[in-house]
């Protein structure tokens, strides 16, 4: 029987401003969930910072971001591949059985805090990298213009779909 998760918000202080702009820009410029948003910023946030991903605690002095865990109920397969994805990239050192029966998928059915969990920190952590680097494109380069932000953000993906290679490679198609 599957086990579901027991969430709890996530609420950080870094770079919210920046968060809240990303956010809001494609809340309103696109079709993207509240989880394919977060997935886009981990994703980004893995891909540029791995070796070195902000911690969840972090705090640069900005204002309290709470992500509401009734995303993660409304969304829950989603963010449970999401948050399996993330640790797969993230060690692919460890053996098939390791990483996909006990890493990425873990559940907190017995009693876990949620935010220990290493699949969900690593996600949220990869979430916060990829503040930064998602808000210099929208910002930075395009200033917010969506035909050339979503151009960018398609160009950035297909540049970098050897990520998706190299889990295909060494673990064969994942289905979920």
């Amino acid at each position: 029987m599957y086990e579901s998760m027991k969430p709890t918000d996530f609420t950080f202080n870094y770079k919210t401003e920046e968060f809240n702009k990303i956010f809001d820009f494609c809340d309103k410029n696109s079709y993207l969930s509240v989880d394919n948003i977060q997935l886009l910023l981990a994703l980004l946030g893995f891909n540029n910072y791995e070796d070195e991903l902000v911690d969840i605690k972090s705090n640069d002095g900005s204002d309290n971001r709470t992500l509401s865990r009734v995303s993660y109920e409304r969304y829950t397969s989603n963010f449970d591949r999401n948050f399996g994805l993330l640790t797969i990239l993230k060690n692919l050192d460890l053996s098939y059985n390791e990483l996909l029966n006990k890493k990425a998928f873990e559940k907190n059915s017995n009693g876990e805090r949620y935010l220990e969990m290493p699949n969900v920190r690593n996600f949220y952590s990869c979430l916060l990298s990829g503040i930064k680097p998602m808000y210099d494109i929208m910002n930075e380069e395009y200033g917010f213009e969506k035909i050339d932000v979503f151009d960018s953000l398609t160009e950035y993906i297909n540049d970098n779909e050897d990520v998706i290679n190299k889990i295909n490679d060494d673990y064969g198609d994942i289905q979920y």
